[in-house]
């Protein structure tokens, strides 16, 4: 949707929410305590700087692209599908979610950084130079590019 919400802020949430779609809303944040039974979340293409730092345990898709984030909070391990392009990362969490299957992110990371993937689900890069893409695929995670 394109609505833009007078305050920057989305009006108080159902506790029994499943999806929410609030890109494109003009968004500076998310409320810190989202409903517990929120499966997808997709915010992108706002101005939010930080996500909350209790993300719902049953999270299953969060699309956060195109936003302002500098970091990302510890993510609930339900979490299968993560999309955080386009945004002012420096880094992925230590910890990612065992249940984590694909990610898209557009970061230039030390490459250091790179070695908890371990191969367990695709990433996707994308708008990185050849010699990162080469060195990505030397340390053995499966990338799609």
């Amino acid at each position: 949707s394109n609505y833009q919400f007078k305050s920057s802020k989305l009006p108080k949430l159902p506790n029994s929410l499943i999806s929410l779609y609030c890109s494109r809303c003009n968004l500076k944040e998310l409320p810190e305590n989202l409903p517990i039974s929120l499966k997808e979340l997709y915010c992108s293409l706002n101005k939010i700087r930080e996500l909350p730092k209790e993300l719902p345990n049953g999270l299953i898709n969060l699309d956060c692209s195109s936003n302002f984030l500098t970091k990302l909070p510890k993510l609930p391990n339900s979490l299968k599908h993560l999309d955080c392009c386009d945004n002012s990362l420096k880094e992925l969490p230590k910890k990612l979610p065992d249940e984590l299957f694909t990610l898209f992110f557009k970061i230039f990371l030390n490459i250091n950084k790179l070695f908890f993937l371990n191969g367990r689900f695709t990433v996707f890069f994308t708008y990185f130079t050849n010699y990162f893409s080469s060195i990505v695929s030397d340390s053995g995670v499966d990338a799609k590019i």
